[in-house]
């Protein structure tokens, strides 16, 4: 008897144990439980801030600027420099500073000061585009473009400057009159043509007349020119260069050039 009882409970205890592991197996282990921490909304500074134009690398005198060269960076209200450009005022000043030339060094990260660039159009651009020791000169033309190559010399082209002079005693004589010329300048740069500057090209013209043309030069090539001007009566003519084509002479040697003389229809 007591050993029917001892053969009941072991298979109960053993089927108890069987059904345990059969459901232990069945079972599906719990899905992870993922924690999503989402990053911090930025704090607001502890200040009022402006948007105000800065330098995205260090500008030398003389720089062109192009609107990858300047953002807008938050500033603290209190402390804008009084010459700096806001969004505020100006919304669309990167894109206006497209052409602008810097007159003053500014450091990159600098706020950018009105007084340190010069756009185009305003005083002292024309000067900001002048290599230190250069001048700029301007010299007569004709508006049908006959003393500029039909028209076709644009500002940042470069040109050799030409000299007529008219010999009026045959004329006096009974005689046509005879005319000189000379090359008195090789491999000038042009500034503008008239009111015209650097931009033509963008623009896509493809000619531009005008009354002058602004020349740059060292300071004898402005004396000679003012010379030459006042003895031709302004009979000032450009000739276009090739582009990369070098002077034939050194500009210490281009005030000696000599004179040809046409007489009677015959180059003398």
């Amino acid at each position: 008897m007591d050993m029917k009882r001892i053969l009941v409970a072991g298979g109960a205890v053993v089927a108890g144990g069987a059904a345990f592991l059969l459901v232990l197996a069945n079972s599906q282990p719990p899905e992870p439980v993922v924690l999503v921490q989402h990053a911090p909304e930025p704090a607001e500074p502890g200040f009022d801030v402006t948007d105000i134009l800065v330098a995205t690398r260090a500008f030398e005198v003389g720089d062109r600027l192009t609107p990858a060269d300047v953002k807008w960076q938050h500033w603290p209200a209190d402390s804008i420099p009084s010459t700096a450009i806001t969004r505020a005022a100006s919304p669309d000043a990167i894109e206006k500073i497209a052409g602008s030339v810097v007159r003053l060094q500014v450091a990159q990260g600098e706020p950018v000061a009105r007084q340190r660039v010069v756009g185009k159009g305003e005083a002292g651009f024309l000067a900001t585009m002048l290599p230190s020791g250069m001048r700029a000169m301007a010299v007569p033309l004709d508006m049908r473009g006959g003393r500029s190559a039909g028209g076709f010399i644009l500002p940042q082209d470069r040109v050799d400057v030409l000299v007529t002079k008219i010999e009026p005693s045959t004329a006096r004589a009974g005689g046509p009159p005879s005319a000189s010329a000379r090359a008195l300048l090789e491999d000038i740069r042009v500034l503008a043509i008239g009111q015209q500057l650097s931009d033509a090209n963008a623009q896509g013209q493809r000619t531009v007349v005008g009354e002058t043309a602004t020349l740059e030069v060292t300071p004898g090539q402005a004396e000679a020119l003012a010379a030459a001007i006042k003895a031709s009566s302004g009979e000032i003519t450009l000739a276009l260069r090739p582009f990369g084509e070098k002077p034939t002479s050194d500009a210490s040697d281009q005030n000696k050039g000599s004179f040809m003389t046409v007489r009677f229809g015959v180059v003398r």
